[in-house]
C-alpha cells in the first residue's frame, strides 16, 4: 500500500489514473471494483464522497482510472483523508493507496 497526499482545487475534475502491480507484474482487475471513499474525519461515519468503478481501463493489465467530476469536488475547501480499496475479481479486499486530500480555494468562481 502507497501513502500519497493529494491536493485539488474546489470544483476542478480531475481523473486518477492508477496501474496496480504485484512484485512487478500487473494485477488482473477483471470483475474487480475499486473504490475511492473521501472522508472530512477519519471517525466519520458517512464518507463526504465514494466513487466505485467497476469498468476499468485495461483490467488484465491492471489499469483503472478513477474520475472526480466538478460536482464531486464541489465541496468545503479543507483537509480530508482518502483510501483507495480494491475487491472482487480474484481479489480479495486490500487498501492500494491513501493520505490526506486538500481541497483548495477557487477564485473564478469564488
Amino acid at each position: 500500500m502507497t501513502q500519497t497526499n493529494l491536493s485539488l482545487v474546489q470544483a476542478d475534475e480531475k481523473a486518477y489514473n492508477l496501474t496496480l502491480t504485484g512484485a512487478s507484474d500487473p494485477i488482473d482487475i477483471t470483475d474487480a471494483t475499486v473504490k475511492m471513499t473521501i472522508k472530512r474525519s477519519l471517525s466519520d461515519a458517512t464518507p463526504t464522497l465514494e466513487k466505485t468503478v467497476t469498468s476499468h481501463t485495461d483490467a488484465v493489465n491492471g489499469k483503472t482510472t478513477i474520475t472526480l467530476t466538478t460536482t464531486d469536488t464541489n465541496i468545503e475547501v479543507g483537509n480530508y483523508y482518502y483510501d483507495v480499496q480494491i475487491s472482487g475479481g480474484s481479489l480479495s479486499k486490500t487498501t492500494i493507496l491513501k493520505g490526506k486530500l486538500v481541497i483548495t480555494w477557487q477564485t473564478t468562481e469564488g
